[in-house]
């Protein structure tokens, strides 16, 4: 009787520990105990000014739902498109970058972010233009005692393997220089080209789980490309849950790319 007892209570164990499991498996954005990274490029959207007030609704409505969303293809040089979409997000927080990138390249990137603190922003727009066309940036956010950095870059397309070498050497010194603040888990985050002709991710970054897999279609239209990715280190990687692309909206090329980690 007793050793029926013991069996049914490590059954029981057994089948509560897989149930959990399907639950951390099947988390969706926004779940208590998760913390969701989102990329979206909304290139075209402010190519020719500030949008319309209906797209900048369309943003924010597909946003919310998100804690970290990473901003990148902004040509509004006034950040009034950027303001529009966070003025109807009032839960998050948001920080625009300066312009980025020379001539038809240039473009500003925005972070947006709810349920985080902010600790430092790192712009790395001193480093030469031989490494990057758009010089990437860090932001080190804190969620209770854990602390991560994302560090974003959209590269040119005919320069993008030496800029992912670049952005590899990058993080691996920041991580050196930041190890007294207790910064061990990294990603990198941005639209970089990858299997879209310009770069197979087998060139560089081989140390880093590529979240966004090859798999992925992050652009719209019929013809799979994976532009839009997300990369994380190896101590990001004990947190992740999952990954996911979303739909945009029709006046943006590209779709939204997430990844959900755990934030115990």
């Amino acid at each position: 009787m007793q050793k029926t007892i013991i069996a049914a209570m490590i059954a029981a164990i057994i089948l509560a520990g897989c149930t959990g499991d399907d639950t951390i498996k099947d988390a969706l954005p926004g779940d208590v105990g998760t913390i969701t990274v989102a990329l979206w490029n909304v290139y075209p959207l402010d190519k020719e000014g500030i949008p319309p007030a209906k797209n900048l609704e369309s943003v924010a409505d597909r946003l919310r739902q998100y804690d970290i969303i990473v901003i990148q293809g902004i040509k509004d040089k006034s950040g009034e498109s950027f303001k529009g979409i966070c003025d109807l997000m009032p839960a998050h927080q948001c920080e625009l970058s300066q312009d980025r990138g020379d001539m038809a390249k240039r473009e500003r990137h925005g972070i947006i972010y709810k349920g985080v603190s902010l600790e430092d922003t790192k712009d790395f727009s001193y480093l030469l233009s031989k490494d990057f066309v758009r010089q990437p940036l860090a932001y080190t956010f804190r969620a209770g005692e854990w602390k991560f950095r994302i560090t974003t870059l959209h590269p040119d397309p005919n320069n993008v393997r030496n800029e992912l070498r670049a952005i590899d050497q990058l993080t691996v010194r920041e991580g050196m220089a930041q190890t007294e603040n207790m910064v061990k888990s990294e990603l990198i985050v941005g639209t970089l080209y990858g299997s879209c002709k310009a770069f197979d991710p087998g060139d560089a970054l081989t140390s880093w789980y590529w979240a966004i897999t090859d798999e992925a279609d992050t652009l719209k239209g019929d013809g799979a490309c994976v532009e839009d990715r997300i990369l994380v280190n190896h101590d990001m990687k004990t947190r992740f849950i999952k990954a996911g692309i979303a739909e945009g909206i029709p006046a943006t090329d590209h779709k939204i790319a997430y990844a959900i980690f755990s934030a115990d």
